[in-house]
């Protein structure tokens, strides 16, 4: 399974990359050999912690899943991925921005739990997927 987060902040908040990268680093190693069912071996969760003047250049996405998702990368190589489920969670910036990193990683970490929700939503696109354990992995996984 591929958990990876996907982060777009503000400047005015860079100072919150450390923790995000931090979280960021332990899903993607905490979650690298798992496995809960062939339906989903994809997860990408967009961060987005940019002033609400820039929404309309960084708006929340609606959930989506994907069978197949092609794309060139950044070396110009063809990639193909299959079942991929992508979603945004955006914490609120103001709140945020106040927080200091012990604080702001609490925050990340259980609006991540919480955002779970969005795949149990989705369920019926990938019904062999085994969410109560990889929401409990989850949980073990941001607890640490």
């Amino acid at each position: 399974m591929e958990l990876a987060l996907a982060i777009k902040m503000d400047v005015s908040i860079e100072r919150l990359l450390p923790v995000l990268g931090n979280i960021a680093t332990k899903l993607k190693t905490f979650f690298e050999h798992k496995q809960y069912g062939p339906d989903l071996l994809h997860i990408f969760i967009g961060v987005i912690l940019t002033h609400p003047d820039s929404s309309r250049l960084h708006p929340v996405r609606k959930p989506s899943f994907r069978k197949l998702m092609k794309y060139r990368s950044l070396t110009n190589e063809k990639v193909e991925m299959r079942n991929v489920f992508q979603y945004d969670v955006k914490p609120d910036y103001e709140s945020s921005r106040k927080l200091n990193s012990l604080d702001a990683g609490r925050v990340l970490c259980q609006l991540l739990l919480d955002s779970t929700a969005r795949i149990e939503a989705r369920r019926a696109s990938f019904p062999d997927f085994d969410l109560q354990r990889f929401t409990e992995d989850l949980r073990t996984c941001l607890r640490t």
